[in-house]
C-alpha cells in the first residue's frame, strides 16, 4: 500500500535523499501534524504533499491548494479565512500552502494559531470555529533566514518544520535519472499510445553531467521531445535537443567592479559611513527594478526582492520613492 501512495516520479529512484524521504512516510502519514515541504521549483513539492495526503487516507477528505503567492495581499486573507475558503472546504482532509513564505505577517499569526489551537475565526466572524484540517506549508525560500530577519514568525516555523522534508533539486539525484528517464519515457508512450522508447547508456550519461536548473519538468519535457522526434525505438546522444549542455550566458559583475572602485575611492578621500551612504542607493535601484519588472504591482515586486511586501511598503515610504 505504501509502495502504490507514493508511486510518483517525484520520488523515483533510490538515491540517499530520496529513500530518506520514503522512510517518512509511514510516520508522517501516520499523524496529522504540520509538515514543511523545501525544495526548488519544479522538485514536485505539491505533488509530494499529494502522495502523502493519499497515503494518510485522504483519498476521502478534500486536498486544499492555497497558493497565496499570486493572490493580492487584500484577498489572501479571505481565500483562507472567507465563506467556503480553504479552511471550510478542507473540513478534515488538508490545507496545502504553496510559497508559505510570503504570507503578511497578520496572516502569519492566524495561521500559528490554526495550528497551536485548531480553530479558526471565519472571516467577518468573532466566533471561533474548530477545523480538522491537516496542514502541509512549501516553500522555495529559507525560511529560517527570513525569520532572523524578521519577515517570518518563529514561532510558527517552528510549529512547520517539527516535520520537515527537502526535496533535493535534480542535480543532486543523478543516480535517479536512468529511473526517472525510463518513467517519463514510458508516461509519454502512453500518451501517444505507442511502445516506449528506450535511451542508450551514453544519453543518459551525457543527462547525468547536466545541472537542470528547470528540475523534473525540464527532464520531462526532454523525454517529451525525444519521444515525439525520435524515428528509431532507441534514443541516442544525436537525438538529444541541442541547446542541452549549453552554459547560460554570464551575468556582468561590471556593477562589483564599480562598487569596489567606489569604495576605495571614497576611503582615499576620508569618506566614513560607506554602508549609510550605498545601502539606500542600492534599495532604491532595486526597489525600482522590480517595480517596473512587475508593472507597479507591488506583491510581485516584493516576492522579486525577496521580502514580505508590508517590508517593501515600508521601505517605499522611508526611501521616499516614488512608486508611480
Amino acid at each position: 500500500m505504501l509502495s502504490r501512495a507514493i508511486d510518483i516520479p517525484e520520488l523515483c529512484g533510490s538515491s540517499h535523499a530520496i529513500q530518506k524521504i520514503r522512510d517518512s512516510f509511514e510516520v508522517l502519514s501516520a499523524a496529522r501534524s504540520p509538515v514543511l515541504l523545501i525544495g526548488e521549483s519544479g522538485t514536485g513539492r505539491e505533488e509530494v504533499a499529494r502522495a502523502l495526503h493519499r497515503h494518510s487516507g485522504g483519498t476521502l477528505r478534500g486536498f486544499v491548494v492555497a497558493d497565496v503567492s499570486d493572490v493580492p495581499s487584500a484577498d489572501t486573507e479571505a481565500l483562507l479565512f472567507g465563506d467556503g475558503a480553504a479552511f471550510k472546504r478542507a473540513n478534515a482532509g488538508t490545507v496545502y500552502f504553496d510559497e508559505v513564505g510570503v504570507l503578511a505577517p497578520a496572516l502569519q499569526a492566524r495561521l500559528l494559531r490554526v495550528l497551536q489551537d485548531g480553530e479558526f475565526c471565519p472571516l467577518g466572524e468573532d466566533t471561533p470555529v474548530k477545523t480538522g484540517a491537516r496542514i502541509m506549508a512549501a516553500t522555495t525560500q529559507d525560511l529560517r533566514a527570513r525569520a532572523q530577519a524578521g519577515l517570518f514568525n518563529t514561532s510558527l516555523l517552528k510549529a512547520l518544520a517539527s516535520n520537515e522534508l527537502r526535496l533535493p533539486p535534480l542535480r543532486h539525484r543523478r543516480d535517479d535519472l536512468p529511473e526517472l528517464i525510463r518513467h517519463y519515457l514510458q508516461l509519454e508512450a502512453s500518451e501517444l499510445s505507442i511502445i516506449a522508447k528506450t535511451m542508450s547508456k551514453e544519453a543518459i550519461d551525457k543527462l547525468a553531467a547536466l545541472d537542470w536548473p528547470g528540475n523534473l519538468p525540464q527532464l520531462e519535457s526532454v523525454c517529451r521531445r525525444t519521444t515525439a522526434f525520435t524515428t528509431g525505438r532507441r534514443i541516442d546522444v544525436e537525438d538529444l535537443p541541442d541547446e542541452l549542455g549549453r552554459k547560460p550566458k554570464k551575468r556582468s559583475d561590471g556593477w562589483i567592479d564599480a562598487l569596489d572602485a567606489w569604495a576605495r575611492t571614497a576611503l582615499d578621500q576620508g569618506e566614513v559611513g560607506l554602508l549609510n551612504l550605498i545601502v539606500p542607493q542600492i534599495e532604491r535601484t532595486l526597489i525600482a527594478a522590480a517595480l517596473e519588472k512587475s508593472g507597479g504591482q507591488r506583491q510581485e515586486a516584493a516576492r522579486l526582492l525577496g521580502w514580505g511586501r508590508n517590508t517593501l511598503t515600508r521601505k517605499i515610504k522611508d526611501l521616499d520613492i516614488d512608486s508611480d
